[in-house]
């Protein structure tokens, strides 16, 4: 019993205690009075935390997605191989799923232009290959089958700081940094991006991506996805290449832009190599031959003595080629050349590592390197091909394996 004046306090039970509040787990045990299941707590199951967290985001996405419309218009008149670039619609749209890297489920809800509503259950990431042979990469995007056109969605690239300048009849889309990523045209009023169908990369899209970028040379990344968009290079690690990129920047100034091939020809000889190669060389040129019909103005050599004999000044002289020549052991004036030699060297030293072939078949590796590096996109050619610049017409990746594999 209490004493005199001491107030009685009544001992409640642990279930009124809880009342109102939400009881938790903790120290690794269960508690019985929590709003989950036994099976469902994190303390005694920790590993399951995450994969439940991640579902709940997703299904917050797709319920702040799904109260969403697009607005996309019908247009037959742009092209197969043009889409259009919409100020008004929130996604991307197209017509079936060869430009996707990813799709997934998830339940939208269409407006389009003629007041239909439509409910779509695909979204993903959608890659486009630009005329100018970059790549784009599109998340949330949807595949609406009902569309004559594919529409790209301008808002994304707003958010990102870009800006669309008008001139004329064409627009033009800067990058923040004032990069130009595309050009586009205004067609029936209609502003309009010229896409790249990607047959090729359609078709190698189960492709290993580390065997596709040891068949195309070791390219860096940024050039693999010019060729195959739809292929993940961003995961490949080839310890190879990154043990034989070039550990020095590019020299800096420029040389005038030519008209036509073999206008002007750089030219350099490579220091000697051991052992010979199979062929019994020591040594390889760089130099294009004429195989174009076009007339050799000009060369380009630094003063190291190889072509500085009296008989090559005399052709030269005879048949009217400019011959410039720069100071020797100094590569920052001649550094066509002698980039190309590097960039040649490096890579043949890559195939060679992977191969694991013996290094007097570095003839053989340095021609291949030479011809798959003439597949490559260059920037400075508008992400074009040396090949396609050169002969003017497609390349052909379809038969390329990685050097030194078996038959």
């Amino acid at each position: 019993m209490a004493g005199q004046g001491e107030s009685v306090v009544k001992e409640e039970p642990l279930a009124l205690k809880m009342q109102g509040k939400k009881a938790r787990c903790f120290g690794g045990k269960h508690n019985p009075m929590a709003p989950h299941q036994e099976s469902g707590c994190f303390q005694l199951y920790p590993e399951t935390k995450e994969a439940f967290f991640r579902r709940l985001n997703k299904k917050k996405e797709e319920e702040k997605l799904s109260e969403l419309h697009a607005y996309t218009i019908y247009s037959a008149s742009i092209g197969d191989n043009s889409a259009i670039l919409d100020s008004g619609a929130l996604f991307s749209l197209f017509k079936n799923s060869e430009k996707f890297i990813s799709l997934r489920k998830t339940n939208i809800q269409l407006q389009l232009a003629d007041r239909k509503t439509i409910m779509e259950e695909a979204l993903g990431t959608a890659v486009v290959l630009l005329d100018s042979g970059f790549p784009i990469y599109l998340n949330n995007s949807l595949v609406v089958p009902c569309i004559t056109s594919p529409l790209i969605a301008l808002s994304p690239f707003l958010k990102k700081n870009c800006c669309l300048k008008g001139e004329g009849n064409v627009a033009k889309l800067y990058s923040e940094k004032g990069k130009l990523l595309f050009n586009t045209q205004i067609v029936d009023n209609i502003i309009t991006i010229k896409i790249v169908l990607q047959v090729a990369a359609r078709e190698t899209i189960n492709t290993d991506p580390l065997v596709l970028h040891q068949a195309l040379g070791h390219p860096s990344k940024t050039y693999a996805l010019a060729l195959y968009p739809l292929v993940n290079f961003w995961g490949i690690k080839c310890e190879a290449f990154l043990n034989s990129i070039s550990h020095r920047l590019p020299f800096k100034g420029t040389f005038p832009v030519l008209n036509y091939p073999l206008e002007e020809v750089h030219m350099d000889l490579c220091c000697l190599i051991t052992p010979r190669s199979r062929g019994n060389s020591v040594m390889f040129k760089i130099y294009v031959e004429k195989q174009t019909g076009c007339e050799i103005k000009g060369i380009v050599s630094d003063n190291g003595g190889e072509f500085t004999g009296k008989e090559f000044l005399d052709y030269l002289m005879k048949n009217g080629i400019k011959f410039l020549l720069t100071a020797p052991y100094t590569p920052q004036k001649n550094p066509v050349s002698e980039r190309a030699n590097r960039t040649l060297m490096e890579k043949t030293c890559c195939l060679l590592l992977v191969s694991k072939l013996p290094m007097n078949w570095w003839g053989e590796a340095a021609a291949t390197e030479a011809y798959l590096l003439n597949q490559t996109p260059s920037e400075t050619l508008g992400m074009k091909t040396p090949f396609k610049k050169f002969y003017n017409r497609k390349e052909n990746w379809e038969n390329l394996h990685p050097f030194g594999c078996k038959v």
